[in-house]
Parts: C-alpha cells; sequence; structure tokens
C-alpha cells in the first residue's frame, strides 16, 4: 500500500494513523457581541472558553433531564390516581347495583310470599 503522508492512498482506513478523537460531535456557535469577554471573566485557571461550554451544556443538559424525568414521574403518578377513582367508582357502582338488586329480591319475595298467602 502506497501512503502519501499519513493517510493512505487506497480506501484501507485502518492504515490510518493519528490522533484518536475524543469529541466526535460538533456545532459552530455564534455568540451575541461581549459573550466571549463574559466568558472570559468567569474562567477557573487553566480552563479554556471550551472547557467551560462543554461543562455548562452538560450541567444544563443533565437539569433539564431531570426536570423531565420529574414531570414524567408527576404524570404517571396522575394517571394512577385517574385510574385509581375510576376503580373506585366502578366498585362503588357495583356495589350500589349488587344492593339494589339484593333489595329487589327481597320485594319480589315478600310479594311472592303475600300472593301465596291469599
Amino acid at each position: 500500500m502506497i501512503k502519501v503522508g499519513n493517510v493512505p492512498a487506497d480506501d484501507d482506513k485502518s492504515a490510518y494513523r493519528g490522533r484518536r478523537k475524543i469529541n466526535h460531535e460538533q456545532m459552530p456557535l455564534r455568540f451575541p457581541e461581549g459573550t466571549l469577554a463574559r466568558l472570559d471573566a468567569v474562567l477557573k485557571e487553566n480552563e479554556t472558553r471550551t472547557d467551560l461550554i462543554r461543562e455548562t451544556v452538560e450541567s444544563v443538559i443533565v437539569s433539564r433531564e431531570r426536570i423531565i424525568a420529574r414531570q414524567r414521574q408527576a404524570a404517571e403518578a396522575q394517571a394512577q390516581r385517574e385510574r385509581e377513582e375510576r376503580e373506585a367508582e366502578r366498585a362503588a357502582a357495583e356495589k350500589k347495583a349488587a344492593a339494589k338488586a339484593k333489595r329487589d329480591a327481597k320485594k319480589a319475595q315478600k310479594r311472592a310470599m303475600s300472593e301465596a298467602a291469599e
């Protein structure tokens, strides 16, 4: 195989040698005027703008993921409460219907007894 510098001449990428990529996703950003100066003003010692931006983005993502998880949990809890309320209403309606059927059966029994006595 013939190499030109570090890049192989053919399509064999396994022969390529170079620095291992650690950050695979990129997104160019444009900031409002004065933002970079503000970033520089809050940098820690030996911290780069990139470090600060990555840390900040990660922090915001984690925070929003927590918020979303809490919202989902609250929605699931609300749905569970609603299911329990519907089940309680159904059980109460069944109990009421059973009590009415029992009363109707007693009335029918009394009627049958009074008709038999006549």
